[in-house]
């Protein structure tokens, strides 16, 4: 299936879904960065897919990251929450999308590389190297190209994504969540949906 994305195109097709997704930030001991070359769109990205039914957030990123690069992960860290309704995902089945994105720092704890159904490249690159070797998506290429610091990293993605929110604050009591820092009535229901799943990150 291909996908189109469309970002500030006043010409994109209505949204007719959104998705709750995963996508994780991983870097090995020597500061590289794992990426895909999707085979939807034939640009790179960092490892992610949409969370299914039953799944824990952190289980969704492990998954996603095993079946797209071959390499198994440990979850350290919440990057960021992250959603735009000017960023639409076209698909050739008839949806339109509009994610919903939780980013997590990772870290590679086995595995070897592969290609997968969703990813005909997979490869480990220097930060420096983004700019000038590998086609990204309009949309991700500012983030990925403030690799560091990390709060410069996520500064960008802030940008990029619109004005969220300038602080994300996440209760955890039990199996509820509360959120404080986002306007979009969106985003609040997409993580009432995924609360039991937030337990298992720690902030």
């Amino acid at each position: 299936m291909v996908r189109t994305d469309h970002f500030h195109n006043p010409n994109a097709p209505a949204p007719n879904s959104i998705v709750v997704a995963v996508t994780t930030f991983v870097r090995d001991e020597t500061g590289k960065v794992l990426l895909i070359r999707r085979t939807d769109n034939d640009l790179y990205a960092i490892p992610g897919g949409a969370v299914e039914l039953g799944e824990m957030l952190t289980e969704a990123a492990r998954r996603e990251t095993m079946e797209e690069t071959g390499i198994a992960i440990e979850v350290t860290g919440l990057v960021g929450v992250f959603s735009n309704p000017h960023h639409l995902i076209e698909f050739t089945d008839g949806e339109v999308r509009q994610e919903f994105s939780i980013c997590f720092r990772a870290k590679p704890t086995g595995g070897t590389l592969r290609t997968s159904g969703e990813s005909k490249e997979v490869l480990w690159t220097a930060p420096a190297d983004l700019d000038t070797h590998y086609p990204i998506q309009a949309i991700t290429r500012p983030g990925l190209l403030k690799l560091q610091p990390h709060s410069a990293f996520l500064e960008n993605k802030r940008r990029l994504f619109g004005p969220l929110t300038n602080k994300v604050t996440i209760h955890v009591v039990g199996e509820g969540v509360g959120v404080q820092g986002f306007p979009s009535t969106a985003v609040r229901i997409a993580l009432k949906a995924v609360s039991p799943c937030l337990r298992a990150v720690e902030t």
